[in-house]
């Protein structure tokens, strides 16, 4: 499932810029707001975004969240947020940018 949403991510976004790997900040996006019950990170820490960084803080996982990352590391925790998404919000993240 996680490679159908990276496919539908990087086919929608990965023509509109230069940088070809900008669909997968897009996907991760994506993936916290979901996990986050749609609500921005800046206004809380819900319990399922929580879950993914058990030993973090929320000041601490908003700190990882917001470092500049390599395509590698950001990869990575996308797989890593994957795994604590519901499979409804990984059918919403598929069907987000599968339908174009």
């Amino acid at each position: 499932m996680l490679s159908n949403a990276v496919a539908n991510y990087k086919k929608k976004y990965t023509d509109r810029i230069d940088n070809t790997d900008y669909y997968l900040y897009w996907l991760e996006n994506d993936i916290l707001l979901e996990l986050n019950e749609n609500c921005g990170l800046i206004y809380s820490i819900k319990p399922n975004v929580q879950k993914a960084y058990p030993n973090l803080n929320c000041y601490q996982i908003n700190e990882k969240l917001n470092e500049n990352k390599t395509e590698k590391a950001i990869t990575s925790n996308i797989e890593h947020l994957w795994d604590y998404l519901p499979n409804n919000g990984r059918e919403a993240i598929i069907n987000k940018c599968g339908a174009s």
